[in-house]
């Protein structure tokens, strides 16, 4: 297998981050690569999973789980999961600012669930949009939320 037949979905461990969602997704996409791989054509990417988490505040996040260890590949898509706590705080978000800056800058996907979106928000990503002017019905359906559009 080609590491270039591979798409890797990372999923980022903040603190607080819901680890039933991280658990969840990670289950699922296991799940559905499992399924893929039975029915798949030869031509099927390979569905890699990663869990990603800082080991200090001055670390980038590092990989500590994969689906396909010695696999060279970075994210196409990362999830920031939701918390279960209030939304991180300014503060709790800075250590992951510019590396989810980066990722961004390298082609990776930043995607959100729930309470994650205040992560994304953080990282200044989503400054230029605005509020309820998507012309893709759906699409930012977040900024809806008072408490993220204050934010």
């Amino acid at each position: 297998m080609s590491d270039r037949n591979i798409i890797e979905i990372g999923i980022l461990l903040y603190p607080a981050a819901q680890l039933a969602t991280v658990l969840g997704l990670t289950d699922l996409f296991v799940f559905a690569q499992r399924i893929a791989s039975e029915r798949g054509a030869p031509d099927t990417p390979t569905l890699r999973i990663s869990q990603w988490q800082m080991q200090s505040p001055h670390e980038s996040p590092v990989r500590i789980q994969d689906s396909l260890p010695g696999t060279n590949t970075r994210p196409a898509v990362l999830i920031l999961p939701p918390s279960l706590e209030e939304p991180i705080a300014t503060s709790a978000a800075a250590p992951y600012r510019e590396w989810l800056q980066a990722q961004h800058r390298d082609g990776t996907t930043l995607a959100s669930v729930c309470a994650g979106a205040f992560l994304l928000g953080e990282t200044g990503l989503l400054s230029a949009l605005q509020a309820g002017e998507s012309k893709r019905p759906g699409r930012n359906q977040w900024h809806r939320s008072s408490a993220v559009a204050l934010r």
